[in-house]
């Protein structure tokens, strides 16, 4: 199905397909998380309703518009079936005031500050009313991801059913049940690793390739998904940076969330990376060289020591290597940032390229592109410092 879908076999499930179509559930967990603020929690906020109003906002995910849009689909909230039919209608009722709040606010507050076991705060929750899988399965799965992950109930049986492994979650709540769940999510996970040969699996990402299975999208689509040619540009063709436009950093005073900005960071840089991967491969196959783009692009990011993220190759097999920026284009100007090792490896390399990815996640994905040879009008501006000192 992946390979019929976007040309490219399944090899990972952080490039290509599956990324684009289900890493979203990451991106749902983690703003999820970000508007619990569960560690400011304090417990004279039982029976308040501030957890409730929070936690609420947390299954109510829906943000930003056409490709940018990140909604939650992992809990059924939308009320297109009534306001009954909504995971969270407890919770709605009880910010309404028509059931007790304490009992769910403290259940709540005991699962995200890690007091009590586990299977003793389920019991809270179900006891509180919280009695939908969905809605359950989120809560454990937003508090600990290494260990739990979301559910369709009916969707999962399905493939389960496929799998082989004989399992029923649809009507079937119980601790002893989403325990055994996650457990079949995991053994999962392990099978990919061991027999479909992947490599830094995850929960998330077993989940995701029996989501994959359950929605039934097998070869005979003829959907693609199809990444811009990469396009050369001079090095003319960008401005210089003046000194007074500045590098674009939050002034002092501002208060910065650097966990959530450094994990936006790599988000983006990895869809960058693999437009341009998708990118560099349909270079080579249409310029007749489709056995090159099938067997010579790799992506190697992973490892930071070789100072460039795709190793690629040109039509007569000589390599070509190349680094990926993310960039927002103002006009024609860019900025972006560099490390030493990817300075010192753009001017050693014969060939090193690199790949500016714009326009991520809208109609206007571009990827310009520029021999590092031709980039000796940079102007670089050093930003950080390694700072020694010897302690008596």
């Amino acid at each position: 199905m992946v390979a019929t879908r976007s040309g490219e076999a399944f090899r990972t499930f952080s490039e290509g397909l599956p990324f684009k179509e289900e890493s979203y559930k990451e991106q749902v967990r983690h703003l999820a998380r970000q508007k619990l603020q569960f560690v400011g929690w304090d417990e004279s906020w039982i029976g308040t309703g501030q957890i409730i109003r929070r936690l609420i906002s947390a299954i109510e995910v829906d943000e930003g518009t056409g490709r940018r849009r990140l909604r939650n689909n992992l809990v059924k909230w939308d009320g297109r079936h009534g306001e009954t039919g909504k995971t969270h209608h407890q919770l709605l009722l009880a910010q309404r005031g028509q059931v007790a709040k304490e009992p769910i606010e403290l259940a709540i507050f005991r699962l995200f500050r890690n007091q009590g076991n586990l299977e003793d705060t389920f019991g809270q929750l179900i006891d509180a009313g919280l009695r939908r899988y969905d809605l359950v399965a989120y809560l454990f799965y937003l508090h600990d991801w290494e260990q739990f992950c979301p559910i369709a109930p009916k969707s999962f049986d399905r493939a389960f059913q496929m799998l082989e492994i004989p399992l029923k979650t649809s009507g079937k709540l119980s601790w002893e049940n989403l325990t055994r769940y996650n457990s079949v999510i995991a053994e999962v996970k392990q099978l990919l690793t061991d027999v479909g040969g992947m490599e830094a699996v995850r929960l998330i990402d077993a989940h995701t390739f029996c989501w994959l299975l359950a929605r039934r999208v097998f070869p005979g689509t003829t959907s693609t998904v199809e990444a811009p040619l990469p396009v050369v540009v001079s090095i003319s063709d960008i401005p210089l940076p003046r000194p007074e436009d500045g590098l674009g950093f939050a002034g002092e005073g501002n208060v910065i969330d650097y966990a959530s900005r450094d994990a936006e960071r790599r988000r983006i840089g990895a869809l960058a990376e693999d437009i341009a991967l998708r990118s560099e491969r349909r270079r080579l196959a249409e310029a007749g060289r489709p056995d090159l783009a099938a067997s010579s692009v790799k992506l190697v990011s992973n490892d930071a020591s070789l100072g460039y993220d795709i190793a690629s190759v040109e039509l007569d097999g000589s390599v070509r290597h190349i680094e990926v920026k993310a960039v927002r284009r103002s006009s024609s100007r860019i900025q972006f940032f560099l490390t030493e090792n990817e300075l010192r490896r753009s001017r050693t390399d014969g060939n090193y390229w690199f790949y500016f990815v714009s326009g991520i996640n809208t109609d206007a994905e571009t990827v310009n592109i520029i021999k590092s040879t031709d980039c000796e009008r940079l102007r670089l501006i050093p930003v950080n410092y390694r700072a020694t000192a010897l302690l008596e």
